[in-house]
């Protein structure tokens, strides 16, 4: 499968029309219609509707997932290889960051980090824990900021020593607000908004010592951003860590933390047995003698 090709795609894909994407591309439209059609009849797919202003087909929106993954990891090699070639002076790295406390050291790490080489460039990608060690295992990424509960058995880790309490973000009228830390009961009847994360579906079911059927689940969320505007709405209570909880809170909400779960650790993560850059290693030997 060949890069060329899957950048026409994409573009195509994002321009929405041949005629558009020529011109991004640079080359004329006969040309870019005649590659795409090439590309479908060597994949035996037909990717894009021309009937329907050129909408992806459901072939096609597999393809793009996957040439967006492809893309991004031939970026990372060539900037892996310069890196190799330019040591520190122009080096890359590429990070996964988590919601919560990890973002408040992520930034202080850069900054510190940024005072000595000032050349270095960055990626940053927010999400949950399962999107960021997705990405790092695939490559997407170099480094992550992870928080348990998560499978860290595959990486090299530095702990960052402040462990994440958890709460509710829930709207000051509410009749629990007045409240300065809460019990399962307190919450069993309430409609809740909780991580769409399997380890942490288990935590909460562990701290309420009920099945997760049990509870009046109002919905799933990956990123507290969009739950905060819902709790501010009072449309249910929004679960989550402190760090994230107290991120979105307003002068309409606040964040109080509960009774007797266990905090989570969070922590700084790559995967082992991989050959990283001077500059992802000079990262990370930094972060170790803040960090530990």
């Amino acid at each position: 499968m060949e890069i060329r090709l899957l950048k026409y795609f994409l573009a195509v894909a994002q321009e929405g029309s041949i005629s558009k994407a020529a011109n991004v591309l640079h080359i004329t439209q006969p040309t870019l219609s005649r590659q795409i059609k090439t590309f479908e009849n060597r994949l035996g797919a037909v990717l894009f509707d021309r009937d329907n202003n050129m909408e992806l087909t459901d072939s096609g929106m597999l393809l793009k997932d996957r040439a967006q993954e492809i893309l991004q990891i031939v970026t990372q090699t060539e900037r892996e290889f310069e890196n190799h070639q330019n040591l520190l002076f122009n080096g890359h790295v590429s990070f996964g960051i988590i919601e919560g406390t990890g973002s408040t050291i992520f930034s202080q790490l850069v900054e510190s980090f940024q005072r000595k080489h000032s050349e270095v460039t960055y990626d940053i990608f927010t999400g949950t824990g399962d999107d960021i060690s997705d990405r790092i295992d695939k490559g997407l990424i170099h480094i992550g900021i992870l928080i348990e509960p998560i499978n860290v058995k595959k990486y090299n880790t530095i702990p960052l020593k402040k462990p994440e309490s958890w709460g509710v973000l829930i709207h000051k009228d509410h009749y629990l607000a007045h409240l300065n830390s809460l019990q399962p009961n307190d919450l069993i009847e309430e409609p809740l908004f909780i991580s769409g994360r399997a380890p942490v579906i288990r935590k909460i079911s562990e701290w309420f010592n009920k099945d997760i059927e049990d509870l009046n689940i109002k919905g799933h969320y990956n990123l507290l951003s969009n739950m905060a505007l819902l709790v501010e709405r009072k449309i249910g209570i929004a679960m989550s860590t402190e760090a994230a909880g107290l991120k979105y809170q307003t002068e309409n909400t606040k964040f109080i933390p509960l009774e007797s779960v266990s905090k989570s650790d969070s922590m700084l993560a790559w995967k082992k047995k991989r050959i990283l850059s001077p500059t992802v290693e000079e990262f990370i030997k930094h972060s170790k003698k803040i960090l530990e």
